[in-house]
């Protein structure tokens, strides 16, 4: 082939590169050579003619081309200043429209320097580089705004009615509508501030729905927190007259007053027309300006022509919102109905009728206060919307007697403030604490009545959307809620109160069979108070049993149960000649309940030391008494502030009872089985000592042999018997004749001799008694007995012990 010789390929090579060569250069050369000017725009009449329209020129990328002097003048430029697209921007309302003319083509209504016109924009075909160009006319009527024939709206504003028809036709919801009408209305009058005033036939005050702009050029709708009443601001001036209103200068129309805060909304010049279906006021259609002289009458003539279409658009909005409402409340209130055979404890139940009337009333808090007889108090019910479940512990209202909130309660008053913090009537009735702790506002408090009985509240407070009054439609919602969740609630505490008895019912009948067993009375005080503590679901339990000597108070460790720090040994007894003792349960015989704070209520240091080890917050305390005889008491403790009920109380002495019946026999039965061995020791002594006296006339012996048996059978650890001088006259003091053990004293002591007068028997526990010497050291209890003859004493048996509290 040709080209297999490498000749005449290297040829053909080297020509192919100086061809490609020489075509990137003259490409080169073409694409530097200078730009042309702009076109001639002569053909656009300019700053040589008068009547020339103002006209812009930009370039891709939005630099300023070209101005002609009629823009200057529209734009208020001063000779000699500089022009940039930026700067004319910030002279154009509504914010942003020239820029968006700069993006495509368009046509649109604006705001300049005061003045209403119509501008357009156009690409320059062919023109490099690109440009847009934008031209201005003013705005006006017929075929000043592009008709053809004086008179007749252009295509333009034809086709602005026309989407905004189909827009108010798209949506039935109310917020979506206003934002249709104030988005598209925007197209046909510019302005730096468009709001929609509905009308409250039953407050007579007007809700603002304002349309602004963010930062970022989205427009949204706000549901502004300042509320108009009728006879106020622009507003009330259009609604009275029911005309439209146009003011070109606010500053120069002193007898006009605006509600709006001109501070933050400086407007200048105002234009607005009343929404009227039929006669009915449905509010008003609002426009207005930064800039003095912004509407003409020709704006006004536009709103007042598309006014009527707005408003039965709005009004079947607001119909449907009504409608919707309603079917939400009944589906709601059927919902209620269901709440009570689906729930099987109060918690649930409560949890069903607050997620159930949430729907129904735009508030963030929403829940029940029930009213507590026993402690007279209102007493927030878990869930409470809005106010977290750590608070509603505290969140408890007082009704003392008397007082105006329990007249208001009785009286079934339906509470209202608009400011529950600040209010007078709710400092009157104490309820402020409350409010200010929980944050408040515009609240209420619905009475829940059953039969003429009133059950506490039903309370709603701050709407989502910041609102200074609950209307008429909510109060009235919530009294047909209160009425219906009422009976509902009533008769879950009803079956709640069935049910608990009967599970009390049958922890009782449990320990009557465990006390009527043979078990152990450890066994069974354990297993009681076990079945206490499940029944009320408390935290602690304990018993305290006074001993068969009737002397001490003492815990009865075996029995106790729950988790309690360890005590000392000596907090857990108390003596029963204590001055404490008459003060306990069990030495009253009386019921000791601490159902709030321990420090509210005046109790023996006994019992102070036991609640701050074992941290109680709420404490019954039951005696075990028996023949009118206190033997001990039941402690039935939690760490709950206000745990305890009445209920639990009426059970507690129900238990006490039957329990006290097995302490007492328990301590029968030990006590028969020591008293009978304790009568065959003694029967044993006296027969021992009838024998040696019926064989033995030895004085000293005999007194010998009753010492001995006293010793053994009493376990004293020693002990002296007197024997007196009998020949001595009555009055006479006793001389010691012989005697037998320690040693006695040269004297008889005070309470010897008054023993010897009484002929009765004492028992000595106090050794620091005045009336005794000590015999020697080591005695801790001494028994003392006279011995008579022929109705005179013969002698004094006196015991010594080394233990407290041995003789009896």
């Amino acid at each position: 082939m040709v080209f297999e010789n490498p000749l005449i390929l290297g040829l053909v090579l080297a020509g192919g590169g100086l061809l490609f060569w020489l075509a990137a250069a003259g490409l080169i050369r073409w694409v530097s050579r200078p730009q042309q000017s702009l076109p001639d725009l002569e053909w656009i009449n300019t700053a040589e003619n008068p009547n020339a329209e103002p006209i812009l020129m930009v370039e891709a990328g939005g630099r300023l081309a070209w101005i002609n002097t009629t823009a200057r003048q529209l734009f208020g430029l001063k000779e000699g200043e500089s022009a940039n697209l930026e700067r004319l921007a910030r002279k154009t309302r509504p914010p942003n429209s020239l820029l968006n003319l700069c993006l495509a083509d368009s046509q649109t209504r604006l705001i300049i320097e005061g003045k209403a016109v119509e501008a357009s924009s156009q690409r320059l075909p062919f023109s490099q580089p690109e440009l847009r160009l934008i031209t201005f006319r003013a705005a006006e009527s017929g075929s000043a705004m592009g008709s053809s024939q004086p008179g007749l709206l252009p295509v333009q504003t034809l086709q602005v009615f026309l989407d905004l028809t189909q827009a108010m036709a798209a949506s039935l919801d109310v917020e979506q509508t206003l934002f249709s009408i104030l988005d598209n209305l925007d197209r046909l009058v510019p302005a730096d501030l468009r709001e929609i005033n509905l009308y409250d036939d039953e407050t007579q005050t007007f809700t603002p729905y304002r349309m602004l702009a963010m930062a970022d050029g989205e427009r949204k709708l706000l549901l502004a927190s300042e509320r108009y009443h009728l006879n106020e601001g622009l507003s009330g001036v259009i609604a009275a007259s029911r005309q439209p209103l146009l003011v070109a200068d606010l500053e120069k129309a002193a007898e006009l007053s605006t509600v709006i805060d001109r501070r933050k909304y400086p407007v200048r010049s105002f234009l607005g027309v009343p929404l009227v279906v039929g006669q009915q006021l449905i509010g008003t259609l609002e426009l207005a300006s930064f800039a003095a002289d912004a509407f003409q009458p020709q704006d006004r003539d536009l709103l007042a022509l598309i006014s009527g279409q707005v408003a039965v658009a709005i009004h079947n909005a607001l119909l449907y919102r009504q409608e919707q409402r309603r079917t939400a409340e009944l589906n709601g209130l059927a919902q209620l109905a269901q709440a009570f055979s689906s729930v099987r404890d109060t918690r649930g139940l409560f949890e069903r009728l607050v997620s159930a009337i949430q729907p129904l009333l735009p508030v963030q808090v929403l829940g029940f206060l029930l009213y507590n007889e026993a402690t007279r108090t209102l007493q927030a019910q878990v869930p409470f919307a809005g106010i977290p479940e750590q608070f509603l512990e505290m969140y408890r209202i007082p009704v003392p007697a008397g007082s105006p909130l329990e007249t208001a309660l009785l009286a079934q008053d339906v509470l209202i403030s608009d400011n529950a913090t600040e209010d007078e009537r709710w400092i009157e009735l104490g309820l402020q604490p409350a409010a200010i702790a929980a944050g408040l506002r515009e609240t209420v408090m619905m009475p829940l009545t059953v039969s003429g009985r009133v059950l506490g509240y039903l309370q709603a407070a701050n709407h989502v959307q910041e609102v200074s009054a609950f209307t008429q439609d909510e109060l009235h919602l919530l009294m047909i809620v209160a009425n219906q969740v009422a009976p509902i609630i009533d008769n879950a505490a009803l079956l709640q109160q069935s049910r608990l008895r009967a599970q009390r019912a049958e922890g009782l009948r449990r320990i009557a069979s465990l006390s009527s067993s043979a078990a152990t009375l450890d066994e069974i005080l354990k297993f009681s108070l076990q079945e206490l503590v499940r029944l009320l679901q408390a935290d602690l339990a304990a018993v305290f049993l006074l001993d068969q000597n009737r002397v001490v108070l003492q815990l009865h460790r075996p029995s106790q149960y729950g988790e309690a720090a360890e005590v000392p040994e000596r907090l857990t007894r108390l003596l029963a000649e204590d001055v404490q003792f008459p003060f306990t349960s069990a030495g009253s015989q009386h019921i000791i309940q601490l159902n709030q704070s321990v420090e509210e209520k005046p109790i023996v240091p006994f019992y102070q030391q036991l609640i701050q080890s074992w941290k109680i917050e709420s404490l019954i305390v039951v005696p075990l008494v028996v023949r009118d005889e206190g033997i001990g008491e039941i402690w039935i403790a939690s760490r709950q502030p206000n745990f305890f009920d009445p209920g639990d109380v009426q059970l507690m002495a129900t238990a006490a009872g039957q329990l006290a019946g097995v302490v007492e026999r328990s301590y029968l039965l030990m006590q028969t089985d020591e008293t009978l061995r304790r009568r065959v020791e003694q029967m044993t002594s006296l027969t021992r000592i009838t024998r040696e006296l019926s064989t033995s006339l030895d004085l000293k012996y005999l007194l010998q042999l009753v010492y001995d048996e006293a010793l053994r059978t009493t376990r004293a650890d020693c002990g002296t018997i007197l024997f007196f001088e009998l020949g001595q006259p009555p009055e006479a003091t006793p001389q010691i004749r012989f005697w037998v053990g320690d040693p006695p004293a040269a004297e008889l002591s005070s309470l010897e001799l008054q023993v010897l007068a009484s002929g009765m028997g004492y028992v000595l526990r106090d050794m620091q008694n005045p009336d005794f010497r000590m015999p020697h050291e080591g005695v801790q209890s001494v028994l003392l007995v006279p011995i008579y003859y022929q109705d005179r004493p013969g002698g004094l048996i006196c015991l010594h012990s080394s233990e407290a509290e041995h003789f009896d």
